[in-house]
């Protein structure tokens, strides 16, 4: 922020140097040393063109109906200046009248539905295909008006509303010349700080990355207002000499400190002198950025006034991409392979490619490629590949995407196409979700982070609403049935219920997380009876997380004090299991408990990434699990619950994920993955398992209860007779045999699949033939099964 007398300085220098029109004549400057810049090219970071529908009208000029031409000037001037991308201003809103009197502006598109003062429409849309064409180009484009007296606020609304969706677009431009230009006649009218700042707010409506750029050659109209995402861009020309446009350009760097500015240059009016230069632009801003290099120079454009001047409109080789589309596969590698073609090879040339993540990530996912020249020689072929190696893998996940991209064309030619997209398509079969329910709020319904779930003996659906300090009820489609609870810490009140269970009673037991308690109630919410109290002793808690109930009804809960404390039915204190560590039987922040069919006790040792399963007197029998992202590795569990069959289903919070185990700890399945749609999580918190096996979790940075279907063991054939299948037998849910003998030619385990043979039963798989595993599927022979497999 400046001093006011520094302010003041400025005001009174730009008011002496400035005359009339956009004149400014040689001055001598004072510049003002700046302690402290942002980077040097920040925000808004593009160069390239200004270019209007009436640039042509001047010997030098061009005018806008050739995107292939800009795209050329933006890619070369974007080779001057590295670290701008290229781009420019799309002048869209013209003073529809004669300078000096217009009060109306012409937008060049139909007139939508609406009053508009001030504002006069085209039959067709001229914009559009030139928007389409600058996104193909990775070209970056704030769309500019001359608004006359036409309102600002509603201009943006019809600009942005129209084009918002061009990936090119990244904001809105007024220039401050023409803003009520019939009453302030070559000049407009300066704005004011509340202007510019409620301006700068609206355009983030649009997108919050997008910017709004504002433009004079006087510095004092573009108000004091410093918004971190504004432009304050300068078309000052007449300037007279090199070292003059030096010294103003400082000068306006100096003035607006650590805002972002921008340049406008190249006019004709200054053309006798910059003409001169090899290479007029690198010549007048180099200068520039050596003598403030932590200036926050946002942008940099050349006027079509004059652009055909240093960017002669040659005729250019185009360069594009394809977009590749492959299926994922299980295991190994494939190669996604890109085709790089120009449109004629009389010239050589070159083009850079490299790799960026979208919501596919290097190097898990693909082998990501970095910058690298590709060059065409001259008469040599049209067209070039690049392999980028895609990673196969099991997970149930959406379609994920990546791109190559092109930059930095060499040797008369522009990149049409910068963007090739490889879309790595799921092939692993389709997720488990039946339904979710919620939305972020308080109201009956909704969440404020969910951070566990319950069923009782009739499906009912319980959520520990965490943040709204209550408990909510809901039916097995998730229909809303009652709340209770209320924040405080009387009897029935919670101070953030963390987890919740059910006994053989269906009476509802919470873990009160903020009043180091345990609160059990009645099926119909009426409070029985509190326990506990904060401490480290017997049957007291530190931020108790996690409650579970055995056979026995016995109440088992998880808290800070890295333990495992076993209470009867009544509240009373049986045993402490585990105490602050690493080894086996030791905790680091316990948060979730579950008991399966035989009361072995299963905990989510969250902060040692790990399951620990215990018998049900308190003895360790094994561990399973450490960081990281692979199937069968977890970043802090948070929620388990156990499913048919003793299988472990464990929330993996900060993989945003469910996973499935076999009772012994073997991995099973995965599913899941950063987002909101279906089959997506952010942070699941806890889980449970209903009566029908489905998984329900607490899907909690999406204030939402998803349910997952699961898959019940089906039997492989029911007419009781030995079956001989000669084709491949694929099973993508679990098996369990219920004939004597079975003879399958080929089988197939997948998607997390469990192929069981029971006590008395076989299977055969005949010469010649094989059994696959794959996707986490896995066989389970109990006692007096038999596999044969005949060689």
């Amino acid at each position: 922020m400046f001093h006011n007398s520094i302010t003041q300085s400025f005001d009174n220098y730009f008011m002496a140097l400035t005359f009339t029109g956009k004149l400014l004549a040689g001055a001598l400057v004072l510049i003002f040393s700046s302690s402290s810049y942002a980077t040097a090219f920040a925000e808004t970071q593009i160069t390239g063109w200004r270019s209007s529908q009436y640039g042509n009208n001047n010997p030098w000029g061009h005018d806008q109906s050739d995107p292939s031409y800009w795209i050329s000037v933006a890619q070369q001037m974007s080779l001057k200046f590295p670290g701008l991308d290229p781009g420019g201003i799309l002048v869209i809103g013209e003073i529809d009248g004669p300078p000096g009197s217009a009060t109306s502006t012409f937008l060049p598109f139909p007139k939508p539905t609406g009053t508009y003062p001030d504002v006069t429409f085209g039959t067709t849309d001229t914009i559009a295909p030139l928007l389409d064409a600058y996104d193909d180009a990775g070209l970056k484009v704030f769309l500019q008006v001359e608004s006359a007296d036409a309102d600002i606020p509603m201009l943006m609304d019809l600009v942005m509303n129209r084009y918002k969706h061009h990936p090119s677009v990244i904001g809105f431009g007024v220039d401050v010349e023409w803003y009520h230009e019939a009453q302030f006649p070559g000049w407009g009218r300066p704005l004011t700080d509340s202007e510019v700042n409620a301006w700068a707010a609206q355009v983030k409506t649009f997108d919050p990355n997008y910017s709004l750029m504002v433009k004079h050659w006087d510095a004092s109209y573009l108000s004091n207002a410093r918004p971190d995402n504004v432009l304050f861009l300068t078309d000052a020309e007449q300037l007279g000499s090199l070292s003059n446009t030096i010294n103003q350009y400082i000068a306006w760097i100096d003035y607006f400190g650590e805002a972002q500015v921008g340049f406008q240059i190249g006019y004709p009016s200054d053309q006798s002198w910059w003409s001169t230069f090899d290479d007029p632009a690198s010549s007048i801003m180099n200068p520039v950025i050596t003598a403030r290099p932590s200036a926050n120079i946002g942008a940099i454009f050349w006027v079509d006034f004059s652009v055909l001047a240093p960017f002669p409109d040659i005729g250019v080789s185009s360069i594009t991409i394809n977009d590749v589309s492959l299926d994922e596969g299980n295991f190994g590698t494939s190669n996604f392979v890109f085709t790089v073609t120009r449109s004629e090879n009389t010239n050589a040339m070159s083009v850079q490619y490299y790799t960026t993540d979208n919501t596919a990530n290097a190097p898990t996912d693909y082998t990501p490629l970095l910058p690298t020249t590709m060059n065409f020689a001259s008469g040599g072929p049209l067209a070039q590949t690049i392999t980028v190696p895609v990673n196969h893998d099991t997970i149930v996940e959406p379609d994920e995407t990546f791109t190559v991209n092109l930059s930095n064309c060499i040797g008369g030619c522009i990149i049409l196409d910068s963007q090739g997209i490889g879309t790595i398509k799921n092939d692993d079969l389709p997720g488990p979700f039946v339904l979710s329910f919620g939305s972020f709020g308080s109201g009956n319904g909704q969440f404020n982070t969910p951070s566990d779930v319950t069923v009782d003996s009739t499906n009912r659906i319980l959520v520990a609403d965490f943040n709204n300090h209550r408990i909510q009820i809901f039916d097995s489609a998730g229909n809303h049935i009652q709340s209770f609870g209320s924040f405080g810490s009387g009897n029935g009140q919670f101070s953030y219920p963390a987890d919740i269970t059910t006994d053989s009673a269906d009476r509802i037991i919470v873990a009160d997380y903020g009043n180091n308690r345990i609160q059990i109630f009645d099926t119909a919410g009426n409070h029985i009876q509190s326990f506990g109290s904060l401490g480290s002793g017997n049957g007291q808690f530190s931020l108790p997380s996690g409650v579970a109930v055995d056979s026995t009804d016995r109440i088992l809960v998880a808290d800070a004090n890295h333990r495992i404390q076993v209470f009867d039915s009544l509240g009373n204190h049986i045993q402490s299991i585990g105490n602050l560590g690493s080894t086996d039987g030791q905790f680091k922040n316990p948060v979730d408990i579950a008991v399966d069919s035989i009361d072995r006790i299963l905990v989510a040792d969250s902060d040692n990434h790990r399951i620990q399963i215990f018998d049900s007197a308190g003895n360790h029998i094994q561990s399973f699990g450490s960081f990281g992202s692979s199937n069968g590795q977890f970043n802090k569990p948070s929620g388990i619950g156990v499913r048919s069959e003793d299988r472990i289903v464990i929330a993996d919070s900060n993989n945003h994920r469910i996973q499935t185990f076999v009772s012994s700890g073997l991995f099973l399945q995965s599913f899941g993955s950063l987002g909101s749609a279906d089959d997506q999580f952010n942070k699941p918190s806890g889980l449970t398992i209903d009566s029908a096996d489905r998984v329900i979790i607490a899907d909690s940075g999406n204030h939402r209860i998803h349910i997952s279907q699961g898959s019940p063991p089906l039997d492989l054939d029911l007419d009781g007779i030995p079956d001989i299948m000669d084709t491949t037998n694929i099973i993508n849910s679990s098996i369990t045999l219920s004939d004597s003998h079975v003879v399958i030619g080929n089988v197939m385990i997948q998607n997390g699949a469990l192929l069981t043979i029971p006590a008395g039963e076989s299977l055969t798989i005949p010469s010649g033939n094989n059994i696959t595993i794959e996707s986490g599927g896995g066989v389970l022979i109990k006692s007096g099964g038999v596999l044969q497999i005949i060689s």
